[in-house]
Order: C-alpha cells, then structure tokens, then sequence
C-alpha cells in the first residue's frame, strides 16, 4: 500500500495538467468567431467556440408569437438605432404632409420603446455584428392598428387648399390671380349648406386686403386738353405696381375701371370701361369724342365689382370687411385731368329768364343778369333779350322763339326758361328761400334743342327778401356752371 500511493498521485496530476491545456483547433475558432448567446438560469456567461448560427443568416421575419428583427452592421454600430431603422420599416406607416402631428408623435413613441429592446443574440465575424432582437407580435399587431387609425387620412379640406392656392400665387408674383383666388375661398368659408367659418373667412379676406393694400397705380400721361367736337391727342394710359418705386414689380391680369363723363339723351352721366392690364401692368383707353364742354378727370381704380359679386351673399354679421374692400381701392385710385373747351363759346348765346314769386307774379329779374355775368365769366358770348317775360310761360317752343326772330335774331342759341320761388321758411332767426327752374337751349338757325337743365336751389338769408334773392341769383350761378361744363 506504501509503495503505490505516490503512482497515484502522479496520476492525477497528469489528468488536471492535460484538461487545462487548450487545444490549437478550439483557439483557432474562438478568434474566428464567438456567440455570447444569454446562459440558461443557473448558469455562467462565457464565450464558447462555435459556428455561424443560422438565424444571421434571415431578415426580419415571424416566428409563432414574436416577430424576429435581425439587425446587421459594423461590430461596433449602435443596434439601438439600427432597431430603429428596421422596425420603422417594418412597422410601414410613412409620415405624410397631411399627417396629423400627434399622429406622427405617437409613432415615434411607440418606436423608440421598441427599439430599446435588448437583443437576445449577438454574433461578430471580421468586424460586422449581428443582432438579434425579438418582441412579442400580439403587442407589437395591436399597437401598429391603433397608429394606423391615427394615420388615416382625414379628406383633404378644399377650403385650406384653396388658401395654399392663394399663398403660392403671391410666392409666384401673380398677384391679382391671388386676389381672385382669396376672395373665392373667403367666400367658399361662409357658403351655404355648411356652418360659417367666420374666423377663416375674416383672415382669407385679410390676406386679399393686405395684397390689394401694396398696389399702386401711376401714369405718364400728361393733363389733356381739346375742344368739343374734336377727340383727344392720345389714349389715357396707367401701369399698375405692386409697391412702389421703380424696382416694384407690375401686376399684369388686374381688371381697372377708368369713369368719365359721356352724354346720354342730352345729359352728362358718368360712365366709363374696364380694361386688364397687360405683362408690364399697363392698361389704356381712347375717349370718346365728347360734344360738350367740361374740366374734369379720368378716374381709374382697381374694379371691385367682380369681388363683389362674389361675396353677395355674405352673411350680414361679417359684410365689415367686405365692405372696406371698395373703401381701399378708392384710396389708390388715380385721376387723370382733361378738359373740353364747348364749342358754344364760339356762338353767341342770347338769353331771356323771367323770375316770378310764390303767386305766380313777375317779380324783380335776378336769375337773367346773374347767369349772363357768369357765364361771360366762363368765356361765352351771352347777352340779354328785352321781351314780354309772360312769352315765357308758354308750352309752345315757336312761340317763344317769335321773340327772337322779331327782333332779328336768327343766329346764334337762344337761351330761355323760368324760375319761380318755392317757399320762404323761417327758422333761428334765418330765412331760407326755395328757388326751382328749367332752362333750355335752342339752336336759333335749326330750331333744335341743345341743351336743358331743370334744379331747385335753397339759399338762406337774415331776412325773406334778402334769402329770397340769394335764391333767385344762386340758382342762376348753378345753372351757368352746369352749361359751361355740359354745352355742347
């Protein structure tokens, strides 16, 4: 027994010495490759020797209950957002421009939990790494439902795509064009059959003022003069800017309304024409020939009438702003003087009135000596007639020009009519008298009507007789200016 016991021993040591030793082969595949798969309970993580597993070797996939992402990049790269990149991938749901924000939050939420998840595998080979990360599929399924509901698109709403329309012309420097387009929305806001969006309404239409707000309108066209009968030397011309300067740019497609005097069945009216402007925001327009004298202006604005129209039918308790829209262009609006000289200066006017009170008697003749005085004033040839001022009641027109021929006037314009007081009224210690009239004007050679001008005309005085002279001689003054702007 003594002898054998240290055989023993040496045997034992021999068996611990070999099992510590490691072989060439297993060293050479742990440097080639290591997995550094989670231990099972109980045990020690250590490194082991092994092949390339099989799951390196898949994409993203479903395995029963859970949902396998296998993430691949550099040994060193952050598998936190590799997962981030492969499960926003897999989760499908790409932000659009008509994605709500909290739509969009939502996902970003529920991805960064999911990414943070930690890999239940990870394999190296020659500097890339292989991650594998798995989560449960039943959560992963009800929460993808849940965000794709957020993301459904809602339809689109016309009225914002119309106001984006209006933004986009103004970017693009078609200014009147965004105008347009911001009225039609600002109208398309209160339309029937839909709740009114007053607040939408009211800032769709302020964009269209604050755009109108920077035009400008300017001309070369210089003051023109002519006589009557004979037209103007050249058209009425305007440029329309957006600012102003000479840098400012021109708004081309701009509907603008130039008004002027014309005559119609023997009296002046205003009318007039609109006209768009071209590419270099410029726009004109050629007179008509007038037949009367005057001194007056084209006036050329921005017309307002199509927006108008289409905001008719605006409700009541929002017509503020629509009603500033004509306001605003009439601040920018642009007068271009001219004057017509009458052609009746150049005739002799002859003139006869008769004046009678409020019983219908010939009282002293005031109108006659004043509008005679005006209007040599103005630069016509007039002078009085001496008749029976009774002729002048008469309905007859031949009977009143008997006057004239009997006393050798065959030429020139006879100028007649009547002007008769109203009433006298008193009231603090002032009078005021009512005067009305009609007066006419006939071409003695061919018997035809020139011209007439009825009117009544109130004056005030610190008597009655005084208040009723004013009234007699005033009306007179009033009648002179409409001749000297409206005879032919």
């Amino acid at each position: 027994m003594k002898a054998s016991t240290p055989v023993v021993i040496m045997a034992l040591i021999l068996t611990v010495s070999c099992a510590t030793v490691p072989s060439k082969t297993s060293g050479a595949a742990s440097l080639a490759a290591t997995s550094t798969s989670d231990p099972a309970p109980g045990t020690s993580a250590v490194k082991t020797p092994s092949s390339v597993p099989s799951w390196t070797t898949k994409t993203t996939h479903i395995e029963g209950s859970t949902i396998v992402f296998v993430l691949t990049g550099s040994e060193k790269a952050d598998e936190g957002a590799l997962a981030l990149q492969s499960m926003t991938e897999f989760l499908n749901l790409p932000v659009k421009p008509t994605t709500t924000a909290a739509a969009s939050q939502a996902a970003q939420k529920f991805l960064k939990k999911m990414s943070a998840t930690a890999p239940s595998d990870h394999f190296v080979r020659d500097g890339k790494g292989w991650w594998k990360v798995i989560v449960g599929r039943g959560d992963w399924d009800n929460s993808r439902t849940q965000l794709a509901a957020l993301f459904q698109e809602a339809p689109a709403d016309p009225l914002t795509e119309m106001e984006r329309t209006g933004d986009d012309l103004v970017t693009q420097g078609h200014y009147f064009e965004a105008v347009n387009q911001y009225v039609n929305a600002a109208s398309f806001a209160v339309a029937e059959g839909a709740a009114p969006r007053a607040e939408r309404f009211q800032s769709i239409l302020g964009k269209a003022q604050a755009v109108l707000s920077q035009f400008s309108l300017t001309t070369t066209t210089p003051p023109q003069n002519t006589k009557s009968g004979q037209p103007f030397d050249s058209a009425f011309a305007v440029k329309l800017n957006y600012g102003a300067g000479a840098q400012a740019p021109s708004v081309s497609g701009a509907l603008l309304r130039f008004s002027y005097k014309t005559k119609v069945n023997g009296h002046l009216v205003m009318t007039g024409q609109s006209v768009k402007t071209g590419t270099l925001g410029e726009a004109s327009v050629t007179l008509p020939v007038p037949d009367f004298g005057a001194k007056d202006n084209v006036v050329v604005m921005i017309d307002v009438n199509p927006w108008l129209e289409v905001l008719a039918k605006v409700p009541a308790n929002l017509r503020v702003p629509v009603s500033k829209l004509e306001p605003l262009m009439a601040d920018r609006k642009l007068l271009l003087p001219y004057s017509v000289e009458s052609a009746s200066k150049q005739i002799p006017l002859i003139v006869a009135l008769a004046d009678f009170d409020e019983k219908g008697s010939v009282r002293h003749q005031e109108t006659t000596v004043a509008l005679i005085a005006a209007l040599k004033d103005a630069g016509f040839q007039a002078s009085g007639l001496s008749i029976n001022l009774s002729l002048l009641k008469s309905a007859s027109e031949n009977v009143v020009l008997t006057a004239w021929r009997f006393q050798g006037k065959t030429t020139g314009r006879a100028v007649y009519g009547t002007a008769s007081l109203v009433s006298v009224v008193a009231a603090d210690s002032q009078f005021s008298a009512e005067v009305s009239g009609t007066l006419k004007v006939v071409d003695l050679a061919t018997n035809k009507p020139v011209y007439q001008y009825k009117n009544s005309k109130i004056a005030t005085g610190a008597d009655k007789a005084s208040a009723v002279t004013q009234g007699f001689r005033q009306w007179a003054l009033d009648a002179a200016a409409a001749m000297t702007s409206e005879l032919p």
